[in-house]
């Protein structure tokens, strides 16, 4: 069927992880948001590029596109090598519909693709999904001596491999992928039609002198009906997210030590996934992952996030602004956010201490706190607001003109 007969345009998403079905994490609640704004408009078709891992003969595939970059520039990044599997790269590039009109790619990781593409198509309109600068985020890891976290692959690799990852070995591979990241985002600056990723702070670092267009677009969320203030009675406060990433596992050890020395007389409720099994200080209790965070926000709860390793959005944050609940973070926390005088931004650990002692006499601030950061989702990371964004970047605005005209 030829393009003018059909009422929607074709749009190719290639992933490099599962997003359906999976315990919901930041970058995953971003990714299903893009999918829903596109399929408003279009029609999807998804591919998996997976990592090369536990095959013999990917690995040996990677090896060689490893090897070959030291020749053919840029050298790729260890994340960039794990899905450079020449035959996973043929089994995408057979994969894509060849009537659409534009493809997606998730991340850095799909460079290798990326270069490939490039080649078998060069008049389709390719967006690459970068979310995170990653050259930005080794960069920081490696200059505040923080350990490497292989992120959601760890349960695919071996334990051992993942305890190397956090010692020696993950300190050499910081190093190596610092010296080779901006070489692949600059390359993908000659190569994307668009590069997007989420905070603005990224977007000034990003390399390269190609003509992609470079857009960053905020997360959306969508708020709630619940009223964006305190209920009467003792306050808790929580942490929301996974021990398995750097940024969460850096927070979680700061609350925890600050709950050990300071014993506060009020509870800190850890929520996420928990690989480590280390003995939580008194007053702290591990909830484990829930499947809606909705209950985490029972009208008591204070997100308490100050943050030690700088990048991105902190979806979290959005999520507590969007269930009416206040958030206590530092600079970090807020960092690319438009968040003006927000009241509960607590860069000295005194002004912390107060709170966590006292919570009752922060109430008045912690009401302002929450309905400050209610308007300000509403506004600014609006549903509508973040999927117009998105289509415009994927050349969809048109066509979504046309499917309300002929809607009408």
């Amino acid at each position: 069927m030829s393009r003018a007969a059909r009422a929607r345009p074709i749009v190719q998403m290639i992933w490099t992880r599962p997003i359906d079905g999976q315990a919901m994490a930041g970058r995953l609640r971003v990714a299903i948001a893009v999918r829903a704004a596109v399929r408003e408009v279009a029609d999807v078709r998804e591919h998996l590029l997976p990592p090369a891992i536990g095959s013999a003969t990917a690995m040996l595939g990677i090896a060689w596109a490893w090897f070959c970059s030291l020749f053919r520039h840029p050298v790729l990044p260890l994340q960039c090598v794990l899905y450079a599997s020449p035959g996973a790269v043929r089994r995408a590039i057979a994969a894509i519909d060849p009537e659409a009109t534009t493809i997606y790619l998730d991340g850095v990781r799909t460079f290798a693709l990326l270069r490939r593409l490039r080649k078998v198509y060069p008049d389709k309109r390719i967006v690459v999904d970068l979310d995170d600068l990653m050259s930005r985020r080794v960069r920081l890891l490696r200059e505040g001596r923080f350990p490497l976290s292989a992120g959601y692959l760890t349960a695919a690799l071996p334990p051992t491999f993942v305890r190397w990852l956090t010692g020696g070995v993950g300190r050499m591979i910081l190093r190596y992928e610092e010296r080779t990241l901006p070489g692949v985002e600059a390359a993908i600056t000659h190569l994307a039609d668009a590069v997007v990723l989420v905070s603005s702070e990224d977007l000034t670092e990003m390399r390269g002198d190609g003509p992609a267009t470079r857009v960053s677009i905020l997360p959306m969320v969508t708020p709630t009906g619940r009223n964006p203030t305190l209920e009467p009675g003792p306050v808790r406060f929580i942490f929301a997210g996974t021990d398995t990433l750097t940024q969460n596992r850096l927070t979680i050890d700061y609350l925890t030590d600050l709950w050990a020395r300071e014993r506060p007389p009020v509870e800190l409720v850890l929520i996420g996934r928990r690989q480590r099994t280390t003995p939580l200080p008194d007053g702290v209790r591990a909830l484990g992952y829930i499947d809606d965070i909705a209950d985490a926000y029972d009208g008591r709860s204070v997100l308490l996030t100050p943050s030690l390793l700088r990048g991105g959005i902190k979806t979290k944050v959005l999520e507590a602004f969007a269930h009416g609940a206040p958030v206590i973070g530092n600079a970090i926390t807020f960092e690319a956010m438009p968040i003006g005088d927000y009241p509960l931004v607590c860069d000295g650990e005194d002004e912390l201490i107060a709170i966590i002692r006292n919570p009752e006499a922060f109430r008045d601030r912690f009401a302002v706190a929450a309905r400050f950061g209610f308007d300000y989702v509403q506004h600014v990371h609006a549903p509508d607001v973040f999927a117009r964004k998105w289509r415009r970047v994927l050349g969809l605005e048109e066509e979504r003109a046309e499917v309300m005209a002929q809607s009408a």
